[in-house]
């Protein structure tokens, strides 16, 4: 097998799909079948039992037995790859971290923000992508650390739950939050207020991200939907990346509402309330690879618990 076929087969059972792995890859689905196929033929055995597009594959007895030797295989050829490249760019100058498409980076812009101050020598190279695609990247070496936001109860946080087991994970808890804002026009008479129940919004859209993928696997929209209902009313959702400045330009126009945590967001025009009965947590982390020894990274994680030792 080459390396490719290794990078799909690998792919393909950390995003459980064919599909999945095609997009994070830029294959087209007849590539990754070939890939596949051609791999299932030089061992000799079926390595995935197939399924369809909207259920997840699932490895055969032979594929599950297999399958660690394969990644095995591919870690330590990006790890290969990564100290090649460090030798031949002084990759010790350049960092490479990862974030989502959240409410807010919470906690990381602050951190980034230390480190950009105290190590100007290194450039940051910041990237955006969605849960699967940061975990791949991690796992492959493409990123140093990822800054994963989660919310109670997603998807999200069962997933991250099983990554924290991960032996070859390090983890960083950023911040629990408990609290969360909605941004609304400042001439709205609500915005004499410093927070509201939820309720008092049920005339205002309030903006969830356009992908449904990243808003289930996030779970941002439930915990309003799961409140509105509780308080009779029901939810208005438009859908617009909340951390867009074309969602705090409607805000501070129209009645639309920006989800928002810790209220570190500023726009003119558009004032930011707390929400009342809040009944969800978010919690962010920050992972590496514990065999990851780039000295930018050692840099940045000094920084990232001296913030939490502050916090």
């Amino acid at each position: 097998m080459n390396m490719k076929e290794i990078e799909v087969l690998v792919t393909i059972v950390r995003s459980k799909s064919f599909y999945e792995a095609g997009y994070m890859l830029n294959y087209s689905p007849s590539a990754i079948s070939k890939y596949v196929k051609s791999a299932e033929n030089e061992l000799g055995v079926l390595l995935f039992n197939r399924g369809n597009r909207a259920s997840p594959i699932s490895l055969t007895k032979e594929g599950a037995a297999l399958m660690p030797s394969i990644t095995d295989i591919y870690e330590a050829y990006s790890r290969l790859k990564e100290d090649a490249d460090a030798l031949r760019s002084g990759n010790d100058k350049i960092l490479r971290v990862g974030t989502g498409h959240q409410l807010s980076s919470m906690g990381m812009d602050e951190i980034l923000a230390n480190f950009f101050i105290t190590h100007p020598e290194i450039r940051v190279e910041q990237s955006r992508m969605n849960y699967e695609s940061l975990i791949h990247a991690l796992y492959s070496g493409k990123l140093d650390g990822v800054s994963l936001l989660v919310q109670d109860g997603s998807l999200g946080s069962k997933a991250l739950d099983n990554l924290l087991k991960d032996p070859k994970i390090e983890s960083h808890l950023l911040v629990r939050e408990h609290d969360m804002y909605l941004g609304i026009s400042d001439r709205h008479p609500l915005a004499e207020c410093d927070s509201a129940p939820l309720n008092a919004f049920k005339d205002f859209s309030i903006a969830f991200h356009s992908d449904r993928t990243i808003r289930t696997k996030a779970g941002t929209m439930e915990p309003f939907l799961r409140l509105s209902e509780k308080r009779g009313f029901k939810l208005n959702p438009i859908f617009i990346d909340p951390r867009d400045v074309s969602a705090f330009i409607l805000a501070a126009q129209k009645k639309v509402a920006v989800p928002s945590l810790r209220c570190l967001v500023r726009y003119p025009g558009v004032k930011f309330i707390r929400i009342q009965d809040w009944e969800t947590f978010t919690t962010a982390y920050f992972l590496s690879l514990k065999a990851n020894h780039n000295p930018a990274l050692l840099q940045l994680i000094k920084t990232i618990r001296a913030y939490c030792e502050h916090e």
